[in-house]
Formats: structure tokens, sequence, C-alpha cells
């Protein structure tokens, strides 16, 4: 029920890409998130997670960049309204995707049911 709740408050039209650029804000502040995404290009995570989780951590170092990494994907579980993945960040990203294309999914069968 939660995770369907969670689904619903998806912004219409959200992208994950878009999530991690507002996570990274969330969890940085906004002038650190727009410094890391000159460096590393947050589409970069959507295309290729591993090589963007790889990026980060050449950037952050080893410590830093596994922190961003966990909170990406706290942040990206919590807004998607998925569970956690405790392996990969990857992982994350797919599993995110997918319950966003759900939710589109859902929204014009939802319209259409109460205009019906």
């Amino acid at each position: 029920m939660l995770a369907q709740e969670a689904r619903a408050c998806i912004p219409l039209g959200s992208t994950v890409a878009g999530m991690i650029s507002r996570a990274l804000v969330r969890m940085m502040g906004p002038a650190d998130a727009e410094a890391l995404e000159f460096y590393v290009d947050t589409r970069l995570a959507v295309e290729d997670p591993l090589a963007y989780e790889k990026s980060l951590r050449l950037l952050l170092g080893e410590h830093g960049g596994s922190l961003v990494i966990e909170g990406l994907k706290t942040e990206l579980a919590k807004v998607s309204g998925v569970e956690r993945s405790r392996d990969s960040f990857f992982g994350q990203v797919r599993t995110s995707e997918r319950a966003l294309l759900r939710s589109a999914n859902a929204r014009p069968a939802r319209a259409l049911h109460a205009q019906g």
C-alpha cells in the first residue's frame, strides 16, 4: 500500500535523471550539487550507472563517492516508492525506472477511468 501511495506521488514527467538531480540538491545543497553535475553529468547515471558510480568515486574519493551513491539509492527508493537495493546503484536505477514507467502507464488509465 505504501509503495502504491509513493508511486502516486511521483511528479508527472519525472525522469530518473531528474530524480537524481533533485536528490543531489537535497543531500548536498544546490551549489555543491551543481558543481558535481558540472563534472559528472547526471544523465550518465541512467545511461551507464556503473560508469556514473565509478566517476563519483574517482571525483569524490572512495568514501565520499560511497556516501553519495548510498544517499542516492535511498532517495531514489523513497521517491519512486520501491524497495532500496542493498546491492548496486545499477539495480536501484533500473528499479526506479520501472516504477516510473508503471506510474506513467497507470496515469492515463486512471484519467480515463475517472472520466467514464
